[in-house]
C-alpha cells in the first residue's frame, strides 16, 4: 500500500483513497452535520413555508426509510458468509428496495440532504447541502464502478434493468413488469 493512502476494504471491495480523499469525506461529512444543524436549531422553517416544510418532512421519512432497508434486503439475499457483515454480499441483489434503485442507501442520503433544505428554507442550510450532495453523487458513481468490477456481467444486465438512482422511474418500471 502507498505511503500515502489508506484502503478502505468493505466487504470484498477495496478502494485505496489518497489523505486528500480521506481528508474531503471528513469535510462533507462535517458540511452535512453543520447542516442538521443549521436546519434544526438555527434556521427551521425560516420563512414559515407550511408547504416547504412539510414537504421536507415528508422527503426526511422517504429519506430515512430508504436508508433503513438496503441492510435488511442485503442480510437477507445477499448470499453473506456467516460472520460477516452486511455490506459483504457475494451476490447482486435485485429484489425489494434493490429493484427500484441500485443504491438505496445514497439516494435515501441526498433525499434527506434535500429534505433539511426544505424544511429550513434558508439559504445557508441550502448551502451547507450543496457540497454533501455533490459528493454523495461522486460515491455513487464510485460504487457502481467497484460493483462492476466485484460482479461483472450480472451487475452490468442488472444496471441495465434497475435505474442508478431515479426512484421514481425505478417504481414505474417495476409497475410496468408487475402488469
Amino acid at each position: 500500500m502507498e505511503e500515502n493512502s489508506a484502503e478502505l476494504t468493505v466487504g470484498d471491495r477495496a478502494w485505496k483513497p489518497s489523505k486528500a480523499e480521506l481528508a474531503l469525506s471528513v469535510f462533507f461529512g462535517l458540511l452535512f452535520v453543520a447542516e442538521i444543524i443549521a436546519c434544526f436549531f438555527l434556521y427551521y422553517d425560516f420563512y414559515s413555508l407550511s408547504v416547504s416544510l412539510y414537504c421536507g418532512w415528508a422527503l426526511l421519512i422517504l429519506g430515512l426509510l430508504m436508508m433503513t432497508f438496503p441492510r435488511y434486503e442485503l442480510s437477507k439475499k445477499g448470499g453473506i458468509p456467516e460472520g460477516k457483515s452486511w455490506v459483504n454480499t457475494t451476490t447482486v441483489v435485485d429484489s425489494g428496495i434493490y429493484g427500484i434503485v441500485r443504491h438505496p442507501l445514497y439516494v435515501g442520503w441526498l433525499v434527506d440532504i434535500l429534505a433539511l433544505m426544505f424544511i429550513s428554507q434558508y439559504w445557508i442550510t441550502i448551502m451547507l447541502g450543496v457540497v454533501p450532495f455533490a459528493s454523495v453523487v461522486y460515491y455513487i458513481y464510485l460504487e457502481d464502478r467497484i460493483n462492476h468490477d466485484k460482479f461483472g456481467q450480472p451487475y452490468v444486465e442488472y444496471a441495465e434493468r434497475v435505474p442508478m438512482m431515479n426512484f421514481i422511474l425505478g417504481i414505474a418500471r417495476r409497475r410496468k413488469q408487475s402488469d
